[in-house]
């Protein structure tokens, strides 16, 4: 009887692995992959320079700052590990489909809420300071990251003005560049930070390590097909509104990734570019935007049903 609770908890604890490292797969060829575009929409044209600084930018991120982001806190207490893979199993589910379909997924709110319903079925339930710290993080970082946006791209626009047309492309790549690392580095410390806390293997550097490789190989190899989702279908912007929407979204997931609060770039990345944009509505497309927003909707409350769901029918 004992070796076979053993050699279930060994199985438990590998399937527990295999789901986290394709999530961190499946978050790079969505997630990552849309971060491409927004960023590829200023540059214009395929730039392997520009997928190589986000790269460098996630692994760092995850490696130097993921630490901070731990589930336990999130939950307000730590759940056995079927549960755990429950959450991981709908998560990377939602982001697979997500890439296969070419609709950017709002991870965060997904892992989130499916850790909110594994735990709740388990008596396990979040303090009220963390989930005002959601509401905070999912709807106040909206508008944060949007005004912040706005006034970045304002400064931007004098500054960038006095330039001549050779200097101001050289200072736009360059720019797009530095947002790339920074955007890609604060993306991996918070949404693979929150998976790397869940690791039963290894904890950091080598747990971190391992979800950055996986998150690496999923952008490069599995999302190309929703790279320009962004740019083509969404809303189209200048090099500069590029720039102030990455800086700020960046520095909106910071502030939360020092809470320990998992954020979402997409969300923040759109709102941005939204709220920036609004003096030139005709350049958004506001059908696929609707549409992205409902599956954000839609796919969060789901993924809390079903996570509570199946988390109930194993205490049966």
């Amino acid at each position: 009887m004992g070796w076979g609770r053993v050699g279930s908890k060994f199985l438990e604890t590998w399937i527990l692995t295999v789901l986290l490292i394709a999530t961190a797969a499946a978050h790079g060829s969505n997630n990552g992959a849309f971060l491409f575009s927004m960023l590829k929409a200023g540059l214009g044209g395929k730039d392997r320079t520009l997928a190589l600084v986000i790269v460098l930018g996630a692994v760092a991120g995850t490696v130097l700052e993921g630490w901070k982001m731990n589930y336990a806190v999130i939950l307000g207490g730590y759940i056995e590990p079927e549960r755990l893979a429950i959450a991981v199993a709908i998560t990377f589910s939602a982001m697979a489909a997500g890439s296969i379909l070419s609709q950017p997924i709002s991870y965060s709110h997904v892992l989130t809420l499916s850790l909110i319903g594994a735990a709740t079925a388990h008596n396990v339930y979040p303090a009220p300071t963390t989930v005002l710290l959601l509401g905070l993080a999912w709807v106040g970082g909206l508008f944060m990251s949007g005004l912040l946006a706005t006034l970045l791209h304002s400064i931007g626009r004098r500054l960038f003005s006095r330039l001549d047309l050779l200097s101001l492309d050289a200072v736009n790549r360059a720019s797009l560049y530095a947002i790339g690392v920074s955007m890609s580095y604060s993306i991996a410390a918070n949404n693979i930070g929150v998976i790397s806390s869940l690791m039963p293997l290894a904890g950091w550097p080598l747990s971190h390590l391992l979800l950055s490789a996986a998150w690496t190989l999923g952008f490069l190899t599995l999302g190309r097909s929703i790279r320009d989702i962004l740019a083509e279908r969404v809303i189209r912007h200048s090099p500069q509104q590029g720039i102030s929407s990455g800086l700020a979204s960046s520095l909106t997931m910071l502030l939360f990734l020092n809470l320990s609060v998992p954020t979402s770039l997409t969300h923040y990345l759109l709102a941005s570019a939204l709220i920036s944009s609004m003096g030139s509505p005709h350049l958004i497309g506001w059908s696929t935007l609707w549409r992205m927003v409902a599956a954000w909707i839609l796919g969060s409350l789901a993924s809390l049903l079903l996570s509570y769901t199946l988390a109930l029918l194993l205490t049966l």
